[in-house]
């Protein structure tokens, strides 16, 4: 089991059920992760390396190549011993591949925020759900499983959901005790474009909010093999799951933003997740 799971506890996805009946096939198949990217037809290419945020550099001499239309995927072997392509994995961008792994490496929290959107009796809902890997990173991949948190609901709309979720998850991880010399990853799939310019802070999340100096914000999708992969498809599970709730139930109409900008004292109400994930109940 290559990501050290024993058969019968919760599965690392979040999805609940048990290992054996989820996820452990799928991890035992044999994968490759590779990249594709193109070069100018007169470079000189003497190497590669990963820079300290899992970017990958090709090299010529001691310059960095620029890399055209780079992707990094995964592929996973078929019944028949043929590889396919199932996902994208990190982030392609104009000149660099990102792997979210490597830029984990020394991270002491890693965490997945993922915000969906849902439409009851004409009124529009966002659910934002937080996740954590709850045991060390090992220099042989990850050791434990991935659980939800908590989720909130909210209908602001005057700033970007996805980005009231990111400052909701910020609020509840610095409540929970953390020290700030110690170092937090977020994992988030939305508005790549800005995530360096949110890790310069030189671009405030909302308003004048702008990341703790010890958080870091990482993309990934939320299909594949990395943690971040992983953190972002359980967020995103959970947040279908208060969604589900929420319709269901029809809760009362709840604003955030003032509250994690410390406009307001009221605490919203939250969705907490039992230990395996198998339900949300709700929590002022």
């Amino acid at each position: 089991m290559g990501i050290g799971q024993r058969r019968n506890s919760p599965c690392h996805c979040g999805s609940g059920k048990k290992y054996k009946n989820c996820c452990l096939g799928r991890d035992n198949k044999p994968r490759i992760l590779g990249g594709t990217f193109s070069v100018a037809e007169d470079t000189l290419v003497t190497g590669f390396q990963f820079d300290a945020n899992g970017r990958f550099q090709l090299m010529s001499g001691q310059e960095a190549v620029r890399l055209v239309k780079p992707t990094a995927n995964e592929w996973r072997e078929k019944r028949n011993g043929k590889l396919s392509r199932v996902s994208e994995i990190g982030i392609p961008s104009d000149d660099i591949i990102v792997v979210p792994d490597l830029a984990l490496a020394d991270a002491d929290y890693i965490f997945g925020v993922d915000t969906n959107q849902l439409v009851v009796g004409g009124q529009n809902y966002s659910v934002s759900c937080l996740t954590c890997a709850t045991s060390a990173i090992a220099p042989e991949g990850f050791l434990g499983s991935i659980q939800s948190i908590m989720a909130v609901d909210f209908c602001d709309t005057e700033y970007q959901s996805e980005r009231i979720g990111w400052v909701f998850a910020i609020e509840a991880i610095l409540r929970s005790g953390i020290s700030i010399d110690q170092k937090v990853i977020i994992c988030t799939d939305h508005d790549v474009g800005s995530h360096r310019d949110l890790n310069d802070r030189s671009q405030a999340l909302i308003e004048r909010y702008v990341l703790p100096l010890n958080f870091k914000i990482v993309y990934a999708r939320d299909k594949g093999i990395t943690i971040p992969n992983k953190l972002i498809s359980a967020s995103h599970k959970g947040a279908n799951r208060v969604g589900s709730l929420i319709k269901r139930n029809r809760p009362s109409l709840q604003y955030i933003v003032s509250y994690l900008l410390g406009g307001s004292d009221e605490k919203p109400r939250l969705w907490h997740s039992n230990a395996y994930n198998e339900y949300f109940s709700a929590k002022p």
